[in-house]
């Protein structure tokens, strides 16, 4: 049982290997989205996004 919803990647393999063997499908690995891209500060505000 993991305490995080992310799996650790030195635990990935084992992770995979448990959903292929789970025989009732009651396991499954989703893929994160990628985060967004960083945005520049914007010189005039400060802040993050549009100028």
């Amino acid at each position: 049982m993991l305490r995080s919803p992310t799996v650790p990647p030195d635990l990935l393999p084992h992770a995979r290997r448990a959903v292929a063997a789970c025989p009732v499908m009651a396991l499954r690995l989703n893929r994160l989205p990628a985060p967004p891209p960083n945005r520049p500060l914007s010189s005039t505000t400060g802040t993050r996004g549009r100028t």
